[in-house]
């Protein structure tokens, strides 16, 4: 798995989750919004959406990802929050 920022401004960082495989091809990814100091606001399907989140904060959003625990490289991975939040994956 690789974590990213790609894109930090004022209190507001966004981070891009992606699993690869093996290969280096990317299987599924998602966008992290956090707020500093390290409060996540959500995950999200796509950049569009983060954006659209932060342009409407109460808006709560369709794609929204409400449980980005479970993905599958192979095998079932977890996510636990408390690792999303931190950004680090024991």
């Amino acid at each position: 798995m690789q974590i990213t920022t790609v894109a930090s401004k004022d209190n507001y960082e966004v981070k891009l989750f992606e699993f690869k495989s093996p290969s280096g091809r990317t299987i599924t990814s998602f966008y992290q919004l956090m707020k500093y100091p390290g409060i996540s606001l959500g995950c999200f399907d796509s950049l569009e959406d983060v954006l659209l989140k932060l342009e409407n904060p109460e808006l709560i959003e369709a794609n929204l990802i409400e449980k980005p625990s479970e993905y599958f490289l192979g095998e079932r991975i977890l996510i636990g929050k408390d690792e999303l939040i931190s950004g680090v994956l024991h």
